[in-house]
C-alpha cells in the first residue's frame, strides 16, 4: 500500500472513530440528559392533566351540594311535587349548561324516588341505566348506608365509558333539619369532554377502562402496578411521540381502574437528534473535503520526495556508484535523511577508495619480490598467486581456482593439508616444506609460511 494512501485510511480510520465516539456521547449524555428534561417536563404534564380531572371531580360534587342543600330539594325528595321537576328538571338547558348527565334522588331510606338523565348528542332527556343504579349501590347508597354517604365523589365507567359521580344528603339551606336521602349527580366524560379538557391543556388525552388481561401493545404485569399505584410511567412510542400513563380508581367499593393516557409532542429531543444528525453529517463533508485537499501537500511533501529519495537509493545500487549524491528536497526530515545517507557513501566510497590504494600497493610490493605470494580460501582452494609462479611453468590464470595439494609432491600432501587445516582452525601461522613437480617433472623444494 502506497504511502498517501495508508495516510488516507489512517484519516478515515480516524474520523470514523471520531463519529463514533461522537454516537456514544451524544446518545449517552447529550441525548439521557435531554430525555430527563423532557420526563420531568411530561410528568409535570401529567400532573396538570390529573388536576384538570380533580378539577371535574370537585365542579360536579359543587353543582350537587349546592342543589342538596336547597330548600326546594329538601321538599321535593318528601313530596316530589311537579312544580320543582317543572322549575329545575323538564328543561335539558339547565342539564346542558351545568353539564350534568344524570340526576338520582333517595330518599332517607335508601330508595330511588326520582331520576332524570341528559343526552347530550340529541339534546333531550333520557332514562337512568340500570348499571349506574348499580354504581350508586356499590359507592354512595348502598345497602349497609341506605342514607347515603355524604361528600363521597370520583370516578367510575358506565358502559366502558368515564363517568364522575357525587352525592350529597339532602338537608335544608340551614342545615339545622334531619336529611331527608341523597342526591347524586354524574358527569360523563365522554368524547366531547375529554376534547374539551385536550383544548384545555394542549395535550391529547385518552380515558379507557384498564383491560383485564394483558394484550399486544399494553402494559406489563410490572408497568401496570406501578400506575395502579398512583405512579405516573413514560413510554417513548418514537422520535416524536412520548406517552405518559397512570391509573386512577372508581369510586366503588371494589373500584374500576381507569387508565389515563396523554401523548405528548417530543419537539426538543426530536430537534437535539437531527442536530446530531446534522453535525455528524457535516463532520463527514468536511472530513471528505480534508482527505481530497490534503491529497496534494501529501504528495508534493511527502510522497514526491521520497519517490525521489527512493529512485536515487536504486539507481546508485544498480550503478554501484555510491560517490553520486542523493537529492533531498524541502528542510525537513527527508531532506535531512537525504543528508545522512549521502554522508554513509561518502564514508563507503572513501573506504572504498582506501582499499583499492591498499590493494595496489600489495599487488605492487607482491609482483616486484622473488618469492610466490598467493591467497587461498578455507578448502585450499587459490584465490591470488603472483607472476613468480610461472618460472615452474605454470600460468597464473591456470593456478587460480585450483587445489593447493594439486601441486604438491604426493609423499608431500598429507603435510601439507595437515598444517593447512592446522593454521585455519588456529589462525596462527606455521611455516612447512614440501616439495613440488614443475611442468618439466623436476623436483623443487619449497617453504611455505602463513
Amino acid at each position: 500500500m502506497k504511502i498517501n494512501h495508508r495516510v488516507i485510511v489512517i484519516l478515515g480510520v480516524a474520523i470514523c472513530s471520531l463519529l463514533v465516539a461522537l454516537a456514544i456521547i451524544s446518545h449517552f449524555f447529550i441525548l439521557n440528559t435531554f430525555a430527563d428534561i423532557e420526563n420531568n417536563q411530561a410528568t409535570a404534564d401529567m400532573q396538570r392533566v390529573l388536576t384538570r380531572l380533580d378539577d371535574q371531580v370537585e365542579d360536579v360534587a359543587a353543582v350537587c351540594r349546592q342543589w342538596a342543600q336547597s330548600d326546594d330539594t329538601y321538599s321535593f325528595v318528601n313530596d316530589l311535587n311537579p312544580a320543582y321537576i317543572d322549575a329545575n328538571l323538564a328543561e335539558p338547558a339547565l342539564f346542558r349548561n351545568m353539564k350534568i348527565n344524570y340526576v338520582l334522588f333517595y330518599n332517607s331510606t335508601g330508595k330511588l324516588v326520582y331520576s332524570r338523565g341528559y343526552n347530550p348528542e340529541g339534546g333531550t332527556n333520557r332514562g337512568v341505566p340500570e348499571e349506574l343504579r348499580t354504581i350508586i349501590s356499590n359507592s354512595i347508597v348502598s345497602d349497609s348506608f341506605p342514607s347515603g354517604i355524604s361528600g363521597r365523589r370520583g370516578y367510575s365507567l358506565l358502559n366502558g365509558e368515564p363517568v364522575i359521580i357525587a352525592g350529597y344528603h339532602i338537608t335544608s339551606s340551614n342545615q339545622q333539619e334531619p336529611s331527608r336521602g341523597t342526591l347524586v349527580m354524574v358527569r360523563q366524560l365522554d368524547a366531547g369532554m375529554i376534547s374539551e379538557l385536550a383544548q384545555q391543556t394542549e395535550m391529547d388525552i385518552t380515558l379507557s377502562q384498564v383491560p383485564r388481561t394483558a394484550g399486544p401493545g399494553s402494559l406489563s404485569a410490572a408497568e401496570r402496578a406501578k400506575t395502579e399505584g398512583g405512579a405516573i410511567l413514560l413510554i417513548p412510542v418514537n422520535d416524536t411521540v412520548i406517552r405518559g400513563s397512570t391509573t386512577i380508581t372508581g369510586i366503588e367499593n371494589t373500584p374500576t381502574k381507569i387508565r389515563v393516557m396523554v401523548n405528548f409532542s417530543r419537539p426538543v429531543f426530536h430537534q437535539v437528534q437531527l442536530s446530531i444528525a446534522y453535525i455528524m453529517g457535516v463532520i463527514i463533508i468536511l472530513a471528505f473535503i480534508l482527505i481530497v485537499v490534503i491529497r496534494w501537500p501529501l504528495k508534493k511533501y511527502i510522497v514526491n520526495p521520497i519517490l525521489t529519495l527512493d529512485t536515487d537509493m536504486l539507481d546508485i545500487a544498480r550503478s554501484g556508484n555510491v560517490s553520486r549524491q542523493i537529492s533531498g528536497q524541502g528542510d525537513d526530515e527527508i531532506r535531512s535523511l537525504a543528508g545522512s545517507l549521502n554522508h554513509m557513501f561518502e564514508e563507503i566510497n572513501s573506504a572504498q577508495q582506501q582499499i583499492c590504494e591498499s590493494e595496489s600497493r600489495f599487488r605492487a610490493l607482491a609482483e616486484n619480490t622473488p618469492d610466490i605470494v598467493f591467497s587461498a580460501d578455507r578448502d585450499g582452494i587459490f584465490l591470488y598467486i603472483t607472476p613468480q609462479v610461472e618460472k615452474y611453468g605454470f600460468p597464473v590464470n591456470e593456478v587460480v581456482g585450483k587445489r593447493i595439494a594439486d601441486y604438491v609432491f604426493p609423499d608431500d600432501r598429507a603435510v601439507v593439508l595437515e598444517r593447512f587445516a592446522q593454521v585455519i582452525q588456529d589462525g596462527h601461522g606455521t611455516a612447512v616444506s614440501f616439495r613440488i613437480l614443475d611442468t618439466w617433472q623436476n623436483i623443487h623444494w619449497l617453504e611455505a609460511n602463513s
